[in-house]
């Protein structure tokens, strides 16, 4: 049963590893600029972010960090200023959560629900308690996130849940979420 158990728990953290590997630049790749900020719309037309002009593309070195850790001294820190101020930016008064911090606000989500399980492994996720519900909205979200970008790029597949599994002279095109984060501080500046 201990075995089980202990099985369980390391193939949760590794499938939420590779998860939020993956999620981490999916949610970079995200983000998209309009010029200008507009009404509130009733159509299905999507709205974004003004961020003061095009998003340039940077390259994204991929990496097995120390950082971002499923649980760590410092991981709780580290995932919470992956959302300045919770991802809330006003536009014309109102607040809205932008996309991008809204997945990794998720992806903080399902690691502490991975964190957590991991710490007491005979307790299973709840979905009817607040937390389990968040994890739940989450793991929905950021897989609906996946499909709608359908990311048909070729990855190794050998090695997949090694611990040097992530191909160093391979890097990712995406546009610059620095530009988003420079945008959001600006915009809590200019509203606080």
């Amino acid at each position: 049963m201990g075995d089980s158990i202990t099985q369980r728990s390391w193939w949760s953290l590794a499938l939420g590893a590779a998860l939020v590997a993956q999620l981490v630049v999916l949610a970079f790749s995200t983000v998209r600029s309009t010029s200008g900020s507009r009404a509130p719309s009733t159509s299905t037309e999507p709205r974004y972010f003004d961020i003061g002009g095009p998003m340039k593309q940077v390259l994204l070195g991929m990496e097995n960090t120390v950082h971002y850790q499923i649980d760590s001294p410092e991981a709780d820190a580290e995932w919470e200023l992956l959302a300045p101020q919770r991802g809330i930016v006003h536009v014309d008064g109102q607040p809205y959560l932008l996309g991008v911090f809204h997945q990794m606000r998720c992806l903080d989500v399902v690691r502490r629900s991975i964190r957590d399980a991991h710490r007491t492994p005979s307790t299973p996720v709840n979905v009817s308690t607040p937390a389990g519900a968040q994890a739940r909205h989450c793991l929905q979200y950021l897989r609906q996130m996946i499909l709608c970008r359908a990311n048909s790029r070729l990855e190794v597949a050998v090695g997949i849940y090694e611990e040097h599994n992530v191909h160093f002279d391979v890097d990712y095109v995406c546009k610059d979420w620095s530009a988003v984060y420079a945008a959001a501080a600006d915009n809590r500046h200019a509203t606080s």
